[in-house]
């Protein structure tokens, strides 16, 4: 028994630090992004957020199915870290396939927050960026991370 130990600890070890290598990186697009809601400071009894939804395009490249058991997304506008959210098991389709997911992302008013959703309320526009890492499940293969990586960036100028 002894004689068989060595080996196949090595063989697991060898095949832990393949799984990353084995399944490659889910490729993400932001689709779409839009103020859902926005809670002013000063109305009674609410408290004063704002609520972004994104809308994010994924093609997974495995020719097997992956489960996204966690994206965690940190957005950014005008380069000032605003928000921070997840998403957790969302199925991905193979070879490809795209799959889409949405994201309520809870953005606390501050002063900083305030004066980048008020150019996006006026049309002006800002900068953003989302940041992100991510676990998925490959089965057999393990649950490799991934990340982290910037999923998005662009220029939000809302329609209108």
């Amino acid at each position: 028994m002894k004689r068989f130990f060595v080996p196949l600890t090595l063989l697991a070890l060898l095949l832990s630090g393949c799984v990353q290598n084995l399944v490659r990186s889910p490729q993400f697009e932001m689709r779409e992004a839009g103020l859902l809601r926005f809670n002013p400071p000063g109305l009674s009894g609410i408290a004063p957020e704002a609520v972004i939804r994104v809308t994010l395009d994924a093609r997974n490249p495995n020719p097997f199915d992956l489960n996204l058991e966690e994206l965690r997304v940190e957005l950014l506008l005008d380069g000032a870290k605003i928000a921070a959210s997840s998403i957790n098991g969302l199925a991905m389709k193979p070879n490809g396939a795209l799959s889409t997911f949405y994201a309520d992302i809870e953005v606390p008013i501050t002063p900083s927050s305030l004066q980048s959703l008020g150019k996006i309320i006026s049309g002006s526009g800002v900068q953003y960026r989302l940041d992100g890492g991510f676990r998925v499940d490959a089965g057999v293969l393990g649950k490799p991370r991934f990340g982290p990586v910037t999923l998005a960036q662009g220029r939000y100028q809302s329609p209108g």
